[in-house]
């Protein structure tokens, strides 16, 4: 692929680069991915990731007569639109006007750095001088360990399915095969079958993760356990041919690329000892009540929570999730939305983004920043837990108020780390 960048921007930054990097999805099949404005939803043509096979479209469009406007190419065809988390970013500048309005957008702060903890090899923050000052109470051990998704191994376009509709307690679903990499599992195609509800799941991917709330979702067929505990909670192939045969003979269909794929991914797995539908990262905290979501690749932070959600096809179920999303788990509504909060304030952001360049940064979040542990009986705790709360709700109803609580969000941030206690 090619990135292309034009030299008239002068306020592009590695944040919104990074911003475009992580958006791109090969597995969509569209020719670009591009920045554009809200206000002006069309594609940015020299700031975006052109594929491979646009090379070939487009010569094809040119010698069509079509003309030779890059813009007017991406409108024709398929391209993943990413709005920039700046605006100003995409400020074009081509005369002297613009390069003076482009001066007075550029702003400067004095800036302190240390190292991140006592080692000197260890990475250095570059932040805020007033930040700089309480940052002790800031890093340190977290009370929280972060958790990863489901891992397929190289079967997604399997395990990850589209319901069609339902038949008595039955539902009709088909693979997304589309999202599968290897070749021999595209050759397997989509299959439609009828089987139990019971082990499919509403699935939450990175795409579906906004701050403060789900745009969407998609399901996940998930052969596992989820109401005892056994080691990753797979279920025995005997369990799952008498109690749920529909999906079995569904599975079974695919049991040697599954197979094959199980080998591939994990040295140690023995077919003797773990089933060939087995799935990676699953365990009780799967399955828990509450999941805060973020994702693993993003300039800025998005956090979320998730549940059970009450789905047309599957009724109220707990969803789980896939593909570059890390979590933490929690049984606690209030403890839930406390950790949201932390995780999406501006400070905390600041102090992971300012020693880290690279777009995979919030496992750090949980490492090296010290939340306090949740505590019902402090007032504080419970407070910002309702204002996340607050806006989780209002991402649904009216996102106009987000901003607002926000504000009084980021206010609060240094009371809990235990800054000018209040």
């Amino acid at each position: 692929a090619w990135f292309v960048l034009a030299c008239d921007l002068p306020l592009i930054d590695v944040a919104s680069l990074q911003e475009l990097i992580a958006s791109r999805n090969v597995n969509m099949h569209n020719l670009a991915t591009a920045f554009a404005l809200k206000e002006n939803p069309l594609p940015e043509p020299l700031c975006a990731i052109w594929e491979p096979e646009a090379l070939k479209q487009s010569i094809a469009y040119l010698e069509a007569g079509n003309g030779s406007c890059p813009r007017k190419y991406l409108i024709t065809n398929n391209v993943d639109l990413v709005f920039p988390s700046r605006e100003n970013a995409l400020l074009n500048a081509n005369s002297i006007e613009d390069y003076k309005e482009a001066i007075e957008k550029i702003w400067y702060t004095k800036l302190s750095a240390q190292p991140i903890n006592d080692s000197l090899r260890s990475p250095w923050l570059t932040l805020d001088h007033s930040i700089v000052e309480n940052l002790t109470k800031y890093l340190g051990k977290s009370s929280y360990k972060w958790r990863k998704w489901i891992e397929p191994c190289w079967a997604k376009g399997i395990y990850l399915l589209k319901i069609n509709n339902t038949k008595g307690d039955l539902i009709e679903i088909e693979n997304l095969i589309e999202r599968s990499r290897l070749q021999k599992a595209k050759d397997l195609g989509i299959r439609k079958w009828y089987i139990e509800k019971d082990l499919v799941y509403p699935m939450v991917w990175w795409r579906n993760i906004d701050k403060w709330g789900i745009n969407s979702y998609l399901y996940m067929i998930v052969p596992h356990n989820n109401t005892w505990k056994s080691l990753y909670r797979w279920m025995n192939e005997k369990e799952l041919k008498i109690n749920f045969n529909k999906s079995y003979d569904w599975l079974f269909y695919f049991k040697d690329l599954l197979l094959e794929t199980r080998i591939r991914s994990w040295k140690f797995f023995d077919e003797n000892q773990f089933p060939w539908y087995r799935l990676d990262n699953v365990w009780d905290y799967t399955f828990s009540k509450y999941k805060v979501l973020w994702r693993e690749q993003s300039s800025i932070m998005t956090a979320a929570i998730i549940s059970s959600i009450d789905d047309e096809f599957l009724w109220e179920k707990i969803a789980v999730t896939d593909s570059k999303v890390l979590y933490v788990s929690t049984d606690n509504y209030n403890e839930a939305h406390y950790l949201c909060w932390i995780l999406n304030s501006g400070t905390i952001w600041e102090i992971i983004s300012w020693y880290t360049i690279d777009t995979q940064r919030w496992v750090d979040i949980v490492k090296n920043i010290a939340i306090p542990k949740f505590n019902e009986d402090n007032k504080l705790h419970m407070k910002v837990a309702k204002l996340s709360s607050e806006a989780h709700i209002d991402y649904n109803d009216d996102k106009k108020k987000i901003p607002d609580i926000e504000k009084s969000l980021d206010a609060l941030i240094p009371n809990v780390f235990g800054i000018n206690w209040i």
